[in-house]
């Protein structure tokens, strides 16, 4: 075996380390960018500038917004994963369900902070951005939803009082009671609703 190609392992294991750390400096930047003014005003050449590349790198590793979106929806999920909303199911009463649900729901949604808030946001005026986050974030909601809805009694008002509360733009008028209080006011205007 020649030297050259003893040598060929080791350099493709240092380009694809190399590639890896260019990869992450560009999700790093791309997520600091969406935490700062939103997806919608985030630009390639601002993440490239940021991520020390030039666009042509960006678009080397990310071929489409879509692409860049999934990596910064993975890598968020990565650092807090939302929790399980079927094991909210073991609490002992349908009511005790409904309290665990709700605080576990607005807690992401306080962890989440402003990067979701843009987020949410930008969703509705970026189709791919929308659909990465129906996929993520979306389905996580839904599984919440429908635990909570099983909860209460599926039907009519219940479930689309379960739909209201949960959304980001309700909590973000109830988060001004502070968490208990919110809580306690969306799990009773889930409850009237149900009947």
């Amino acid at each position: 075996m020649s030297t050259s190609e003893q040598r060929r392992p080791y350099r493709k294991r240092r380009r694809a380390a190399t590639e890896a750390a260019t990869r992450e400096r560009i999700v790093a930047a791309a997520r600091t960018l969406h935490a700062d003014v939103g997806p919608a005003a985030t630009s390639i050449a601002e993440v490239a500038r940021r991520a020390g590349v030039q666009r042509a790198t960006v678009y080397a590793h990310f071929a489409s917004d879509a692409e860049l979106f999934v990596a910064c929806n993975a890598a968020a999920a990565a650092e807090a994963e939302p929790p399980d909303p079927h094991t909210w199911l073991t609490e002992a009463t349908p009511g005790a369900v409904l309290r665990r649900g709700l605080r576990e729901i607005f807690d992401v949604y306080t962890e989440g902070g402003d990067p979701l808030a843009l987020a949410v946001r930008d969703a509705a005026v970026l189709p791919v951005l929308a659909e990465v986050m129906e996929q993520g974030f979306g389905a996580w909601l839904t599984a919440c939803r429908a635990v909570l809805t099983q909860a209460v009694g599926a039907g009519g008002p219940a479930t689309v009082a379960v739909e209201l509360v949960t959304s980001h733009a309700s909590w973000v008028t109830l988060r001004v009671l502070g968490q208990d209080q919110a809580v306690e006011v969306a799990a009773r205007m889930i409850e009237t609703a149900s009947g």
